[in-house]
């Protein structure tokens, strides 16, 4: 078998820099991060004021100490940051959220209790009460989940107010804009083109969007654009028609916390289905998409 030395194009194209100096944004706007601070100082007030106050409507019933306020907040705290509770990009109106959320503070509350009753109370420590600390995890679990959704309620977060950048040329951008119209997208969407002819242009017919510019040169300044406060990028054309350079400043925004949706993605994400156009004729084995599930114990 002959080796060659030869480097593949697309290897030797590799752009000097990875990571360029205007993707700041993609880690978050100041809003952004200012709600995250929000809802943390929210959560831990929540949870000390609840038992605070419990504790003192009781008068000397329940005994304490500072064992039992900060470890439940700082285990509810870390438990409820594993399903994004403090990321206003989720969508903590749904089901899907609503469940986790419960979940979450219930295995939040055995591991305050496994912390305070066992581990805390080691050595002959006086516990505090078991109705007053089971009564103030389900008053922070009502209102720590009520707040989120009252948020997520708000104009400023409703999905109208929300906007998607999409990258695509003037073919594919066309049928992304009808497809979006079509289904309902409530996201305000901005285009950015792959080439210089459609910059200016509407993306399908009067009244609708126009290409604001060019996707190379967005990317390279999102900070100057951190007004838009972008839901995410969508990559509306086949990424084999994406510049090289372009796609490993996306793959970049990507791993810095701002979504980079393919069409792909896309469709599953925000829709849940996937159109029979981009499927291949190997998308089951693609996907781990399994027809027969083999038991171990089948004979």
């Amino acid at each position: 078998m002959q080796v060659t030395e030869h480097t593949p194009e697309i290897f030797a194209a590799r752009p000097a820099n990875l990571f360029p100096a205007g993707l700041k944004v993609a880690r978050g706007s100041t809003r952004e991060r200012s709600m995250m601070l929000l809802f943390l100082l929210l959560d831990a007030a929540a949870w000390a004021g609840t038992y605070l106050a419990l504790s003192e409507f009781t008068g000397d019933f329940n005994r304490f100490g500072w064992a039992e306020v900060l470890l439940p907040m700082i285990i509810s705290v870390f438990t409820l940051s594993l399903i994004g509770a403090y990321d206003p990009r989720s969508e903590m109106k749904s089901l899907n959220y609503t469940s986790e959320h419960l979940i979450t503070c219930f295995a939040a509350f055995l591991l305050s209790a496994f912390a305070v009753y066992l581990v805390a109370s080691f050595g002959g420590a006086v516990a505090s009460s078991r109705a007053i600390f089971s009564g103030s995890f389900l008053a922070f679990t009502l209102f720590s989940l009520f707040q989120r959704r009252l948020f997520y309620s708000t104009p400023g977060m409703a999905r109208e107010n929300r906007r998607l950048l999409v990258i695509s040329d003037a073919e594919s951008g066309e049928r992304f804009f009808k497809t979006s119209a079509a289904k309902g997208l409530r996201e305000q969407l901005h285009f950015f083109a792959t080439g210089d002819a459609e910059v200016g242009r509407n993306v399908a017919g009067l009244g609708t969007p126009v290409y604001e510019g060019l996707a190379a040169e967005v990317i390279k300044d999102l900070e100057g654009h951190s007004n838009f406060e972008h839901e995410g990028i969508v990559i509306a054309m086949h990424t084999d028609h994406l510049d090289n350079d372009v796609l490993a400043a996306l793959v970049a925004v990507h791993f810095r916390e701002l979504p980079v949706y393919t069409m792909h993605s896309f469709h599953e994400t925000f829709w849940h289905k996937m159109p029979p156009d981009l499927l291949s004729r190997s998308w089951p084995l693609d996907s781990g998409f399994q027809l027969v599930q083999h038991s171990a114990f089948a004979s």
